[in-house]
């Protein structure tokens, strides 16, 4: 859990029942929820409230919501709603059933012809239709390609997007970009990222 942030497990967050944490990284906890007025499960990323209190990474963030927002693909996880609520801010996504594709890969070796057409071709026109509206991801790894219940990938966690030349950063300043073990040796360069 990150430092400061309660369990909201078993609690309500506006129309959103929360029933299990999924996982938790740098910024954000998500957990699995029900939406009440559907009663259709979702995902709630929900960040760090520290990092609210911060109005520059709160732009950030919510810059997040609108790039996954403005992208309709197959392969990408869809942005159904973003919002704070009692001073907890959240993303709304459909829950992925399927784990992720760093799953799959610990399961095991895969034939390089299927890994070709289940995963990174899809991932691939997926990062290729995000580049064709100016997001760049910055931080593909297999952790941040989740499996949906069809098995169909779907790249997730733009959250160190960044939005056409010169535009900013979810990253606060001075700051690593990328888990450093998926870092290209290119990222060390000044130079603007491509991937």
């Amino acid at each position: 859990m990150i430092p400061g942030v309660r369990d909201l497990t078993g609690t309500s967050l506006g129309r959103y029942e929360v029933k299990e944490k999924l996982g938790a990284g740098g910024m954000a906890v998500v957990y699995r929820a029900v939406q009440s007025s559907l009663g259709r499960e979702v995902a709630l990323k929900v960040l760090a409230p520290a990092l609210t209190e911060d109005d520059e990474f709160l732009r950030r963030f919510e810059n997040e919501a609108r790039a996954l927002a403005s992208l309709d693909h197959p392969n990408i996880l869809a942005i159904i709603d973003f919002d704070t609520i009692d001073g907890t801010t959240f993303l709304t996504m459909p829950l992925a059933r399927g784990g992720s594709f760093e799953d799959v890969v610990e399961k095991g070796p895969m034939d390089p012809g299927t890994a070709w057409i289940r995963f990174l071709r899809p991932v691939a026109d997926a990062l290729g239709h995000a580049h064709a509206a100016g997001i760049v991801h910055r931080d593909v790894k297999p952790a941040n390609v989740l499996v949906h219940a069809d098995g169909r990938p779907l790249l997730a966690d733009f959250g160190l997007a960044r939005r056409g030349a010169g535009a900013t950063p979810l990253t606060l300043a001075g700051t690593t970009i990328r888990t450093p073990g998926s870092r290209p040796p290119s990222s060390g360069l000044a130079k603007p990222p491509t991937a």
